[in-house]
C-alpha cells in the first residue's frame, strides 16, 4: 500500500463522510478526492511527470492539503516550504528542490516575486487566493478547473518519493529529506495504531503542514477515515474553543502549545471532556509542565519521539504517565517511552558496540518501513546517518531495564526551540554578515517556555561597536525570526580546544550544569 492509495480508498468507502473542516467550510471525502484528482490531472496537462517536484508556500488551508493530495495520487513529489523563512532561505530550498511548479498563497506574492528571476527552472507559479493573480502566475482555481474529476492515470510506484521536507543542516545549508510513498503509508498506520484513531474521531491539526508532525497526524486520521479540523494557525484560546464546540477527540501539540493552553485564564471553565487523546512531541516536555497537563486533562497524554528522517520511533503511552506512581514510574515521565510497533532501538558506544542497560550512548533506530530514503542529492550526508539499516538519531541517551528510552543530550549542536529545529551554524552565518562582528558562537540554553532558546556569544572587531538589539535585528534579514538569537553575550575572545575549534562544551556547561538531561 502507498500513501497515494488513501484518498481513493476513502472516496470509495466513505464518500459522504466529512474529511476536512477548515476556515470557511468543510468537504466530504468524495469532494476532497474530486478536487485532488482535478489538480493532479491539471498538473499532468502542464507536462509534469512522475517524481517531478511541486512546492507549496502556504499556511494551513484546504488548498495546501489538495496540493499534497495531488502529489500523492500521481507520484509527483510535494515539497512544503516553511512560511516563516526569509526570502534568501526560500530561494535556497526552491533552488535545491528544483520544482516545476510553485504554489503560493497571495500573502507571499511579493516574496516570490523578489526571488523569481533567480529561479529560471521553475516553469509555473500558481497563486492561492487573492483578488487577481500576478501576470506571471496562474490563479489556483483556474488551474484546478482544467483538470478532469477522475483519478489520474499516472500513479505512484512502490519506490517513489512522496514528500521532500527540508531540515536545517549542521553545515548551514538545509537538507531535503526524501520520504517514500510506502513509508508514509506505514507511518500513518503506525501513528494511528499507537494513538488508537478510529473513523469516529475528530482530530485537531494545529501545527503547520510544513512540519512533519502535522502531516503524520493528518495522514493517520485520514487512514482511519476520521475527520480532521484544520485551522490556519495555532491560537490557544481558539483551539480550546474548537475542542469545546466541535467535540474534538484527539489533538497533537508541541510542549509550548500545551503550556499556552494551560495558561489560559478561563481554561477551568471550558468543557473539553470530549478530548480523549492529547499527543505531544517535537521537543522535550519539562516534567513540571507535564504534571500540570496531567492534572488538568487527566490520563490522556501520549508522547511521540521521532524525527523527520525516522518518523515515529518511540511512545510514552497513556498508562505510563503516572505522576503519583512508584519512583521508577515517576522517573519515566522524563523518558521518551518504549519503541513503537514498527521500530527497533539500540544505544551504541563510539566503537559501534551496544551499550549496557543504563549506559549512555548514541541512539540508533531501525524501522525500514518508516525511515527516510535519504537526503535529496546529498549521498555523503545520507551515508553519515544511515548505516547497515540503522538510522543515527543524533541524540545521546540510554535504555533502562524495561526498554524505556531516556534522552540526555544531543550528539549534534542542533537546538530545538518551541518544536522547531535550529542549527547554530545557520545563526552564526547570519551574525557573521554583520560588519562589526569578528567571531561568534551559538548554543542552546534552557528556557522554561520554549525548551531551549538561542544564545549567541559575539566578539566585535577592533574599534567596532554594536549592541545586542542591533545584532538581533540584523539577523532578521538573513534567517527566519524564530532562529534569531534571544540573547547576545559579548566576549573579548571565545574559548578554543587544542584543535583550534571553538569549545562549545565549555560555553554550554554553566547553563546546563546540574540538569539530568541537556536537551
Amino acid at each position: 500500500m502507498l500513501v497515494g492509495d488513501i484518498i481513493p480508498r476513502n472516496a470509495y468507502l466513505r464518500a459522504a463522510d466529512t474529511a476536512v473542516v477548515f476556515d470557511g467550510g468543510s468537504c466530504s471525502y468524495g469532494d476532497y478526492a474530486e478536487r485532488v484528482y482535478r489538480l493532479g490531472n491539471a498538473l499532468i496537462r502542464l507536462g509534469l511527470q512522475r517524481q517531478d517536484r511541486i512546492s507549496i508556500l502556504s499556511q494551513n488551508c484546504i488548498e495546501c492539503l489538495e496540493v499534497f493530495g495531488a502529489g500523492e495520487v500521481t507520484g509527483i513529489i510535494v515539497h512544503p516550504v516553511n512560511f516563516r523563512l526569509t526570502a534568501p532561505e526560500v530561494e535556497y530550498v526552491l533552488g535545491d528542490a528544483a520544482p516545476s511548479v510553485v504554489f503560493f498563497e497571495a500573502q507571499y506574492a511579493d516574496l516570490i516575486a523578489s526571488i523569481r528571476a533567480s529561479l529560471p527552472g521553475i516553469r509555473h507559479f500558481v497563486e492561492i487566493g487573492g483578488a487577481a493573480a500576478p501576470a506571471w502566475s496562474t490563479a489556483y482555481e483556474a488551474l484546478v478547473a482544467t483538470g478532469a474529476p477522475k483519478r489520474p492515470a499516472m500513479r505512484p510506484q512502490d519506490d517513489d518519493t512522496a514528500f521532500l521536507f527540508y531540515s536545517s543542516g549542521s553545515t548551514g545549508k538545509p537538507k531535503g529529506v526524501m520520504l517514500g510513498q510506502s513509508a508514509q503509508w506505514h507511518t500513518g498506520l503506525a501513528v494511528g495504531y499507537e494513538v488508537g484513531i478510529t473513523p469516529r474521531d475528530r482530530g485537531l491539526v494545529v501545527m503547520p503542514l510544513f512540519h512533519i508532525g502535522a502531516r503524520f497526524y493528518q495522514l493517520a486520521h485520514h487512514m482511519a477515515g476520521a475527520t480532521v479540523h484544520l485551522p490556519r494557525r495555532f491560537d490557544a484560546a481558539a483551539a480550546v474553543a474548537t475542542i469545546e464546540r466541535e467535540r474534538i477527540t484527539t489533538v497533537h501539540l508541541a510542549p509550548t502549545m500545551i503550556q499556552a493552553v494551560l495558561d489560559l485564564p478561563d481554561l477551568d471553565r471550558r468543557d473539553i471532556s470530549s478530548l480523549r487523546t492529547l499527543s505531544y512531541g517535537a521537543s522535550a516536555m519539562p516534567v513540571a509542565i507535564l504534571r500540570r497537563a496531567l492534572d488538568r486533562f487527566g490520563p490522556i497524554l501520549i508522547q511521540r519521539y521521532g524525527s523527520t528522517e525516522s518518523a515515529a520511533v518511540s511512545y510514552l503511552d497513556k498508562q505510563h504517565h503516572k505522576p503519583d506512581g512508584t519512583p521508577a514510574e515517576v522517573a519515566r515521565l522524563a523518558s521518551a517511552g518504549q519503541p513503537g510497533v514498527m521500530a527497533e532501538l539500540r544505544v551504541v558506544r563510539a566503537d559501534g558496540t551496544d551499550c549496557d542497560v543504563g549506559e549512555a550512548g548514541v541512539v540508533m533506530v531501525r524501522n525500514p518501513k518508516l525511515v527516510m530514503q535519504g537526503y535529496w542529492r546529498n549521498p555523503d550526508a545520507t551515508r553519515a546517518v544511515l548505516r547497515d539499516g540503522w538510522y543515527d538519531m543524533g541524540d545521546v541517551g540510554y535504555i533502562d531495564a524495561e526498554g524505556f528510552l531516556f534522552i540526555v543530550d544531543r550528539k549534534t549542536e542542533m537546538i530545538i526551540s518551541g518544536g522547531e529545529n535550529i542549527y547554530p551554524r545557520e545563526v552564526e552565518e547570519a551574525i557573521l554578515h554583520h560588519p562589526a562582528v569578528a567571531d561568534t558562537a551559538v548554543i542552546g540554553i534552557p528556557d522554561e517556555r520554549w525548551g531551549e532558546s538561542v544564545l549567541a556569544f559575539v566578539v566585535l572587531r577592533d574599534g567596532a561597536s554594536a549592541g545586542e538589539g542591533d545584532i538581533i535585528e540584523f539577523c532578521r534579514a538573513h534567517i527566519a525570526s524564530y532562529k534569531k538569537p534571544r540573547r547576545i553575550e559579548f566576549r573579548d575572545r571565545l574559548p578554543r580546544a587544542s584543535t583550534g575549534k571553538i569549545d562549545k562544551l565549555a560555553l554550554r556547561e554553566p547553563y546546563w550544569r546540574g540538569r539530568s538531561r541537556r536537551v
